[in-house]
């Protein structure tokens, strides 16, 4: 199965609200069988006020759906090991969607409705969503502020923005 477009919400800009969801498929259900549920899922045409979808899947449902798409090294994100014993787990699901829009109630409606409309091939299984303040500045921004200077202990990397 190939696409022929590519996804225009990667690349659209003034979306300050979004939401993700995070979807294991339902016992039974083939990835196939979850793509073209997804392939359903349309953003609504309209000038202003509207939403961007964007859909991922896992490396497993890529190789079944689009074997030859997928890259030979295509595979679920790892857990990563950071310094003084952190961790981050990696917590993969089989699809994935992020909705953006420019207004948090547009796009929790629209977070919901989609969630409805492949209820019958997946479950939600996680979800965050997200906005940008008006008026504050973004993190890079903060980063570039905030520096420990060199000698300190943090030997001038940035601290971050909640720190």
């Amino acid at each position: 199965m190939a696409f022929t477009l590519p996804q225009f919400g990667i690349f659209a800009q003034g979306t300050d609200a979004h939401h993700f969801l995070e979807f294991d498929l339902r016992p039974g259900v083939t990835p196939t069988d979850a793509v073209a549920s997804f392939r359903r899922l349309r953003a609504p045409e309209v000038s202003a006020g509207g939403v961007n979808i964007v859909a991922g899947f896992g490396a497993a449902a890529w190789r079944e759906v689009a074997p030859s798409e997928a890259p030979a090294s295509f595979a679920d994100f790892p857990g990563l090991d950071g310094m003084d014993g952190l961790r981050a787990p990696a917590t993969p699901h089989d699809a994935w969607l992020w909705i953006s829009g420019s207004a948090p109630d547009n796009v929790w409606d629209h977070a919901r409705a989609a969630a409805r409309a492949v209820g019958d091939v997946a479950e939600l299984a996680g979800r965050a969503g997200g906005l940008r303040v008006p008026g504050r500045p973004r993190y890079h921004r903060l980063r570039r502020r905030h520096r420990e200077p060199a000698g300190s202990d943090g030997a001038g990397r940035g601290t971050g923005a909640g720190r």
